[in-house]
């Protein structure tokens, strides 16, 4: 049984790229997803999220309405952001983080284990 699933396909300079979910993904209204994503199972994005090229989200993530995450973020297993965080480019939130309504990470940020 394959894992991923495509969510969609969008040019890039070197052609066609994709985004794959897991099961049981959540993408709420409005959601942007930047090419070569990749969202584990049971995600869940709120409504009007932004998440930029080469981002991964592990199992469970659940990011709040109005998120915004850079380029090339790992959100780790289990995260959860409140409504409005942004977070910079190249952020690697370790598994089981937790961050609250409006928070805001700089570009290369690491946040260890919850």
């Amino acid at each position: 049984m394959r894992r991923d699933k495509i969510l969609a396909a969008v040019p890039a300079a070197n052609g066609w790229r994709t985004m794959t979910n897991g099961e049981r993904c959540h993408l709420g209204d409005g959601c942007y997803l930047g090419a070569g994503c990749d969202l584990g199972d049971g995600c869940h994005l709120g409504d009007g999220c932004s998440i930029g090229a080469n981002c991964s989200l592990g199992v469970g993530c659940r990011i709040g309405d109005g998120c915004d995450l850079g380029v090339g973020c790992r959100i780790g297993v289990g995260c959860r952001l409140g409504a409005g965080c942004r977070i910079g480019d190249g952020c690697d939130l370790c598994n089981g983080c937790r961050l609250g309504d409006g928070c805001h990470l700089g570009d290369g940020c690491r946040i260890g284990d919850g």
